[in-house]
């Protein structure tokens, strides 16, 4: 367990459902190496903020060290009491177990708004048109008087806790029962990235992040030639502030580019000298944190290395097991290849080694 030390929060992860649009137990799915319900805990066991962390559930499942059990009941509300019993924390986190990309960002929001406003609950403005059924037909709605909530939804522990005792109704919604015995909610914007998976086309397609990158490096004498955190026997290697690795490089940018955000040229600049003959895969570590701060996961990759010479063909399963350990995937998901440019340009001519790198994201 936890230090409970300058930690006001407990969290309560509702895992309790029957997964009855989705056909079968949506919590187990797989999501890249975890499970849905892996990746939900995940945020959650890793926020500074956050004392406790409180599964409800009744079925088997193996929970990192520190996660504390509680027994699902015959509705959401039932599981929600049952976990809430066990808070005792100021403040509490309720979130559904099904909803597996929220990002500490949002944990980090909801923490401080609930701190000074009792409750914090994240919600998204309406974008479709929307209908409202009347009798045989339906009317058309003003999209803009209505909001979509998400969880986690946040509140005073005791304030909350009052509003489960007191009520005898199933809710869908933890906001619905603290306005109804308590107040008005805080609410606050929610993250689009925030899904909650329900049926099986959840898992895939609008969560998928892909992204491209490349390298290119002049060779010269006096370096060591890196290839995919490697050191490749040979006279020559690349000409770089950092080591040089283009393989790498290419890697680090292809992620950050599925991510949306800036390219190794800024994040690592070669104006610094913390930077200078530095080991890109530390760098590399750097850029996975960033995947795990968005709670998404490196699903699978492709590095394609452009060099005249050395031969490196006996170092690929190396590459490949080195590259797999550091960006959190199994090698049999991990494409490396070699080749040549048929003796044209920089590289056909022994002066420059370069790297593709295509990498997808979930």
């Amino acid at each position: 367990m936890k230090s409970s030390m300058n930690k006001l929060f407990d969290a309560v992860i509702v895992a309790g459902g029957v997964s009855s649009r989705m056909g079968y137990d949506k919590l187990s799915a797989p999501l890249g190496e975890q499970t849905v319900l892996a990746r939900t805990l995940a945020p959650f066991l890793t926020s500074p903020q956050i004392n406790n962390v409180i599964l409800v559930t009744d079925k088997e499942f193996d929970a990192p060290e520190g996660v504390l059990f509680a027994p699902a009941g015959k509705t959401r509300s039932l599981s929600v009491l049952s976990g809430l019993k066990k808070v005792t924390a100021p403040f509490v986190l309720i979130h559904d177990g099904a909803r597996p990309f929220v990002t500490t960002a949002l944990l980090q929001k909801l923490c401080e708004e609930v701190a000074v406003h009792r409750s914090a609950v994240p919600y998204l403005p309406a974008t479709d048109t929307m209908r409202r059924r009347v009798g045989e037909g339906h009317e058309l709605c003003d999209r803009s008087e209505y909001i979509f909530l998400q969880t986690p939804q946040a509140f005073d522990t005791q304030e909350i806790k009052r509003a489960y005792a007191l009520t005898g109704q199933s809710e869908t919604d933890d906001s619905t029962l603290y306005e109804k015995h308590v107040g008005p909610c805080h609410y606050v914007e929610g993250d689009f990235a925030n899904k909650k998976i329900t049926r099986p086309e959840d898992l895939f397609g609008s969560n998928a992040l892909v992204g491209t990158g490349f390298d290119i490096h002049r060779l010269v004498e006096g370096r060591a030639m890196r290839l995919c955190g490697v050191t490749i026997p040979y006279p020559l290697g690349e000409e770089a502030h950092s080591d040089g690795d283009a393989p790498v490089h290419a890697l680090m940018d292809a992620i950050l580019t599925a991510l949306s955000l800036p390219d190794i040229g800024h994040l690592f600049p070669d104006t610094d000298p913390a930077y200078k003959d530095i080991d890109s895969t530390l760098l590399l570590t750097k850029v996975v944190r960033l995947v795990r701060e968005k709670n998404r996961q490196i699903i699978s990759a492709d590095v394609v290395i452009l060099l005249e010479k050395p031969k490196v063909a006996p170092f690929l399963t190396q590459m490949r097991n080195t590259l797999a350990a550091l960006i959190g995937i199994s090698p049999v998901k991990l494409g490396i290849s070699a080749t040549t440019t048929e003796k044209v340009g920089l590289i056909g001519q022994n002066q420059a080694v370069a790297a593709l790198a295509v990498v997808s994201i979930l």
